[in-house]
This record gives C-alpha cells, structure tokens and sequence, in this order.
C-alpha cells in the first residue's frame, strides 16, 4: 500500500498570495461558524497515528470492501476522540456519493470538528483543476491567470487505499515519513518544511480571506496507473473573490444528507 502525497506546489500558489497581499490594505479574519460549539485543535500532532488495524484488512479484504471501508472509519474516529473532538457524522450514503462529495465531506468535517468555516461548496472549475493531480500523481495547480476572482489556492494529493485512509494520512499520518517511498514524502525528517503541509492546508485560513470571499473545493479520484490496488486522489481548496454563480455540491446540503 502506498502512502504518497506531495506539497512542494502549493507554496508557490501561496508565495503569490503572501506577495498580493504584502502591499498593504485590511486583511479579514474568516468567518468560523459551526454546527455546534466545538474545540479550536488546528495544531498539528506531535507524531503520526498508527493507521491500527486497517491496512491489513485491506490488503486482505480488498480496498473496497465493507471490512476496509469500517476499519477506514473506525481509525478516523479514533483519530478525532485523540484530539478531543467530536466524533463526525457522515451521510449514510457516502459510500455511493462521487469521489469529489467523498473528499469534500471528509475535508468539512475535520474543519467543522475545530471549529472553523466550513468550505462552501464543490465548484466545476475547481474539480477540473484536482483531476490532472489525479491523473499524473501529483498536487492540483490552478492557475491565476485562468481565474480573475481566485485570490489564493492550497492543493493535496495521495495515492491510497481511498477517500477515508487519504484524508487520514493527510491529516494523522502527516508527519516523518519512516518507510522508503511511503507516506509525506515532503517530510524525510523532523522539522522538513513539508510536514503535516497536507493537514495544514485542509485547515487552512487563508489571511485574505473576508465577508465578500467564498473558500471553494474541487476533487477528483482514479485508479493509480502505479499501482492499481490505490485511488490516486487530489484536492484543492480555492479562495474566490466573490462566491460563485453555482456550486455542484454544498455543505448546507451534505449537512441535509446527515453529515
């Protein structure tokens, strides 16, 4: 099984906000509204979880078995009462829902859990812009000049057993990588830049971000040509100057799905 994910990219997508910014001008701290009163833990753990019990079942059950896809959950929930969270509520049909709702779900409710905004909505321009991450392993880029409203961007990608063990080992298995070619391959040793970047930036709060602004996903899943026992998964987490004219998806509707 293979754990991969990279982040050297996003930071030039993040160089170029620091710098859009640096000129001066107010900066507006991003709403946080929540479903309930929840604990504020953005910080990143001081080592990685032990993704306990999973991977074999996997390896023995098949990536998409209902064995995995339960031993997935189970250590994503053990994850968040570590941390003190609640435990997070997903749709009873998740399983069936696109690859793109899958990932936006999973990445909502571990920002929700801490109380921050929740990213708005699935646009069509952002799903576009995760699929060649997908499809080339490597992190989603978007493009400023393709896009006049985007102000800032923050991208993930893993190759993994699925949608549930990428977002665990983006944000619980993110830090030293202790097996060759396996897990933050941005993160060889203790204080490397890219640890726990892939956590970082599904909790990311963008420092332009404002009542006007609107914090959009986009994801995309295939078969790894590498290795076709994985999902090869990417993200992105656009922030727009304004909302946009439509969403594919939404989190008020994930939360009327039962998320």
């Amino acid at each position: 099984m293979s754990r991969l994910a990279l982040s050297a990219i996003l930071a030039l997508g993040l160089a170029l906000l620091l710098s859009a910014c640096s000129g001066g001008g107010q900066l507006f701290p991003s709403p946080a509204p929540s479903r309930s009163p929840r604990p504020f833990a953005t910080g990143n753990p001081r080592a990685n979880l032990p993704a306990v019990g999973f991977t074999g079942i996997c390896s023995a059950d098949g990536n998409g078995s209902a064995a995995c896809r339960n031993a997935e959950l189970v250590n994503l929930l053990d994850a968040h009462v570590l941390e003190g969270l609640q435990v997070p509520k997903w749709p009873e049909s998740f399983w069936r829902l696109p690859y793109d709702e899958q990932l936006f779900i999973l990445a909502d409710e571990e920002r929700v859990d801490r109380n921050l905004a929740p990213v708005l909505g699935i646009t069509g321009r952002a799903d576009r812009s995760s699929r060649p991450g997908a499809l080339h392993d490597r992190d989603p880029v978007a493009r400023f000049s393709a896009q006049p409203q985007l102000l800032a961007w923050a991208s993930n990608w893993a190759s993994d057993l699925g949608t549930v063990a990428a977002e665990f080992d983006w944000m619980y298995n993110d830090g030293v990588s202790t097996v060759r070619d396996q897990g933050n391959l941005d993160c060889p040793r203790s204080g490397a830049k890219g640890c726990w970047g892939h956590r970082e930036n599904t909790l990311i709060q963008f420092p332009s971000a404002g009542p006007r602004t609107a914090l959009v996903f986009g994801g995309a899943c295939v078969r790894d040509r590498q290795d076709s026992s994985n999902l090869s998964c990417g993200e992105i987490f656009e922030l727009l100057a304004r909302a946009p004219r439509s969403y594919l998806f939404t989190w008020t509707q994930a939360l009327r799905m039962g998320a």
